[in-house]
């Protein structure tokens, strides 16, 4: 994953925590409870982001795999038709 992806899971990540924790404080819970939550959610969203963008890059890698295959099945039935 490059590291402006990590960087940007990293942040987003830590943003979503701080949401999450402002609002649990104004619901009332106690700041275990909120700060344990906060960095449950720090550490393991970016796990989760890194793994969704690796999907993307794969999806989008195998389509132009295919689309290469498949120039390459073109070619080759147009070096047969010029060897025929």
């Amino acid at each position: 994953m490059p590291l402006i992806w990590r960087r940007i899971a990293w942040f987003a990540s830590f943003v979503i925590a701080v949401v999450v924790a402002l609002w649990m404080r104004s619901l009332g819970y106690g700041w275990p409870a909120t700060l344990g939550l906060a960095v449950i959610i720090w550490v393991v969203l970016p796990f989760i982001i890194s793994q969704l963008c690796a999907a993307v890059v794969l999806w989008r890698m195998q389509g132009r795999v295919r689309q290469a295959e498949k120039q390459e099945a073109v070619a080759k039935r147009m070096i047969d038709e010029a060897l025929k």
